[in-house]
């Protein structure tokens, strides 16, 4: 049997065809990987930032109602978190919020877990009093000639 070279119709040699199929199917399975992790990154980013700004919101909100005379508890801070959270399109179904309340500040930490991915979030806000510091400031001016 001689050694020549098969051409195909194409006027390519059949040899050539066999590599260019095992170079694909070796480097197929890396692209759809790479594609695969970079929709999951993208998710888990948009779900992390969702999860933090629906906890400050809920930080900002216990940090106003602490202002108030009845005050704030955690539960409420946590309820407020919930309803915040509660209908957000996210990949991570389960998000719980725990809240800390003290007289200076809210810390609001909320976590989720899907699978192999985790994601957590912290978020403090302080408790101000605007019109004791705008009294301050005014009874200053009262002393001044």
């Amino acid at each position: 049997m001689s050694r020549e070279i098969r051409k195909s119709w194409g006027g390519k040699e059949d040899g050539l065809r066999a590599v260019i199929t095992i170079e694909t199917a070796c480097v197929m399975p890396v692209l759809f990987l790479v594609i695969y992790l970079s929709i999951l990154g993208t998710f888990y980013y948009h779900d992390k930032h969702i999860v933090i700004s629906c906890a400050w919101e809920a930080a900002v909100v216990g940090s106003t109602k602490a202002r108030e005379e009845d005050g704030v508890t955690e539960d409420t801070v946590a309820a407020v978190f919930a309803e915040r959270i509660r209908g957000k399109c996210i990949l991570f179904g389960e998000v719980e919020g725990k809240a800390a309340v003290s007289d200076e500040s809210i810390v609001l930490e909320a976590s989720a877990a899907r699978g192999g991915m985790r994601l957590s979030a912290s978020v403090k806000a302080a408790v101000t009093h605007p019109e004791d510091e705008i009294r301050k400031i005014r009874n200053i001016g009262t002393w001044l000639p």
